[in-house]
């Protein structure tokens, strides 16, 4: 890198993941020039240090917005924040030769590309390298769902392709929740949901997919009884650069992300990922879901080839996974990190918003950007998800003089609890 010249990540990001502000924070803290293709609304656009903003929406013209960001700013590196954005991403390495290089100096080795989105596919691919995996089988109708279900044992996890967020997983304790999840799963959108999506999001994908042939591929799993846990890394051409290992204490949902975490020391997660790391030759960020049974062994669940919650954690200078990345792709040694001493990290404002009376936000590392109050403020309430409940919610006056007062409250108990 010439000197006097920055780095240019470009954040691409279809969700309104509080994660994805806070990574663009730690990154812009690492030395990065970093720019954004976000929704208009999205809270990463009040970060004062973004060196560029470029607008696009969920399900209109993603693809345009993206590659116009990408011919503008020509940013040395593009990072995904969401599954969209990592379709979109791929979809635009195969229509565009010029944003080629980019992307696969971005994302990693295009060959796997297919395996990454695909749950199904994935989980294969693991199993055939040795890593421990829950028994998975595509269920291709009802009739072959009531064949597999006869000889299985209660409960069971039905997971459909190309969800995320929890969304595309049920837990099934019976035949009868089973046949219902995986119709639900299985079937073509039904007109009300599309009439919903169109109407409060722009969203035609339900609408394609109706008039589509193609069913999505729904997977029934064994299911693992344990612990959630996530290892997020950051690599560079297959190879693990930083990477931190936690095992969930509170998530938001019961198939959800995670809100309170602890930090853990697990070889066998470590490793797993490494070598799913190895064998698809990722760059960037990614994490990797397991359940921890009762023993402690750990049990691929899904990859995330993309940036996830705890990404942007520096604890140690081994979790220090935007720092890493920056001096590798700078040519530099990489910068001290002042060690967090608490293992137990509770996700502003994750927590905030599953409870605001939470045990876990004075009990625990409260991870608040202070040093970013318009953040703190953007984030102290979830975004109505659509425009029509934004209109309902306009009439509050209270809104608008809501957040400092909540952000007084907040700092207020945080100082408390470190005094």
């Amino acid at each position: 890198m010439a000197p006097g010249t920055s780095l240019k990540i470009l954040l691409v990001t279809t969700v309104h993941w509080p994660a994805t502000t806070r990574l663009a924070v730690a990154l812009a803290n690492c030395g990065f020039a970093v720019g954004a293709v976000t929704p208009a609304r999205h809270g990463l656009r009040r970060f004062e240090r973004l060196a560029c903003r470029f607008v696009c929406h969920p399900h209109v013209g993603l693809l345009r917005a993206v590659a116009a960001a990408i011919e503008q700013w020509s940013p040395d590196l593009v990072v995904p924040a969401d599954d969209r954005a990592v379709a979109v991403l791929h979809r635009l390495h195969a229509a565009a030769s010029h944003t080629r290089e980019l992307i696969e100096r971005s994302l990693g080795d295009p060959r796997y590309f297919e395996v990454v989105e695909k749950k199904s596919a994935l989980v294969r691919l693991a199993a055939a390298a040795g890593v421990a995996v829950p028994d998975t089988v595509i269920v291709y109708d009802l009739d072959d769902l009531r064949r597999r279900l006869s000889h299985a044992a209660f409960p069971l996890v039905l997971k459909v392709d190309g969800t995320w967020g929890g969304e595309g997983v049920r837990i099934v304790r019976s035949a009868a929740d089973a046949e219902r999840a995986f119709v639900e799963l299985a079937a073509r959108p039904g007109w009300p949901r599309i009439g919903k999506q169109i109407l409060q999001h722009l969203n035609f994908a339900p609408l394609r997919a109706r008039l589509s042939r193609r069913l999505p591929t729904v997977t029934l799993q064994t299911f693992i009884s344990g612990r959630p846990a996530n290892r997020a890394v950051a690599c560079w051409q297959g190879e693990v650069l930083a990477g931190v290992s936690v095992e969930v204490v509170q998530a938001s949902l019961d198939t959800g992300p995670a809100s309170v975490v602890r930090v853990i020391d697990h070889p066998e997660m470590a490793e797993a990922t490494a070598h799913l790391v190895r064998r698809l030759g990722l760059s960037g960020f990614c994490g990797v879901d397991f359940i921890l049974d009762p023993s402690g062994r750990a049990h691929l669940i899904e990859l995330n080839a993309r940036t996830t919650t705890v990404c942007y954690l520096a604890l140690d200078a081994q979790s220090d996974m935007t720092g890493a990345l920056y001096a590798k792709l700078a040519g530099t040694a990489r910068r001290p990190v002042a060690s967090v001493r608490q293992d137990l990290i509770t996700f502003f404002p994750h927590e905030l918003w599953r409870d605001p009376k939470s045990r876990f936000l004075v009990g625990a590392y409260h991870d608040v950007p202070w040093d970013e109050p318009q953040l703190v403020a953007a984030y102290l309430r979830p975004d109505p998800p659509g425009w029509v409940d934004r209109l309902r919610g306009a009439w509050r006056t209270a809104r608008s003089a809501a957040p400092a007062a909540a952000l007084d409250d907040l700092e207020a108990e945080t100082l408390n609890r470190e005094s």
